[in-house]
């Protein structure tokens, strides 16, 4: 499996690459790690999937309609008030496969991660320090 990371367009541009065709308003937005996440678990190329959050205040619903269009299954599940999801997610996805996990991360943002039942398996950002939190999570399926 290949994993998107958040600084893959600017190290290939510093690189050279000439393989790496993405513009650079595609990268380092707020929704960067999301999309990394999204493109990771569904097997595609980072540049076919839409930027969600910086395209839209309301991205959920976005993301929906295009998952229907491009027949991807999608479940979201959301902690109430402060909720934490981890341990009971964790449990119920422990013979699953990738799922994202979103919550507050310690540059005082939310942030999106990898996760394989109840283990952090990528994090598209250079820190990879993960969440301090999981408050909501993502499953796709094709």
């Amino acid at each position: 499996m290949s994993y998107y990371d958040e600084a893959d367009y600017a190290l290939a541009t510093l690189e050279g690459d000439s393989t790496m065709k993405r513009t650079m308003h595609d990268m380092r937005t707020n929704s960067d790690c999301l999309r990394c996440c999204i493109a990771t678990i569904l097997h595609m190329k980072y540049e076919d999937v839409p930027d969600f959050v910086a395209d839209h205040h309301d991205w959920f619903g976005p993301l929906v309609n295009w998952c229907i269009t491009s027949e991807i299954s999608i479940v979201r599940v959301q902690a109430t008030g402060d909720g934490e999801l981890l341990h009971s997610v964790g449990r119920q996805t422990s013979g699953c496969g990738e799922w994202i996990a979103s919550g507050p991360a310690n540059r005082a943002r939310n942030h999106a991660v990898l996760y394989k039942g109840p283990v952090m398996i990528h994090d598209p950002y250079s820190s990879r320090e993960g969440l301090l939190a999981i408050t909501a999570a993502l499953f796709l399926s094709c």
